[in-house]
């Protein structure tokens, strides 16, 4: 059985490790606007405008459904922009869903007790 050796350098200069640029996720191109302040209380049809604009980034959209609607960041930063912005969308679809249930069953209540 053979073993492996290291071929001897030979006068050459030891080569530098090649190292690939970085990159962070969500940040190949700057952003045209700034998310608004106050993105916790921000109404839905705030947030659909804000979806409906191209000029926001991923990682903008990401940090609103974050602080928004809870969406772990790193599951919208991991997947395409189109992906992080329908999942911000069925967050909005979701909580409008649950504030009529949440209506309606306010509405019965007070139609029972009167």
């Amino acid at each position: 059985m053979k073993i492996a050796r290291r071929k001897p350098n030979r006068g050459r200069k030891p080569s530098a490790p090649k190292q690939r640029p970085t990159k962070a996720w969500g940040t190949s191109r700057k952003s045209k606007w700034t998310l608004p302040s106050g993105l916790e209380r921000l109404s839905y049809e705030s947030v659909e405008e804000i979806l409906d604009d191209d000029g926001y980034t991923k990682s903008q959209i990401a940090e609103l459904g974050f602080r928004r609607f809870g969406i772990p960041k790193k599951f919208m930063l991991h997947s395409r922009k189109y992906e992080a912005v329908m999942s911000v969308r069925n967050a909005v679809m979701n909580e409008r869903i649950l504030d009529e249930i949440s209506e309606q069953a306010r509405k019965a209540g007070m139609a029972r007790s009167a």
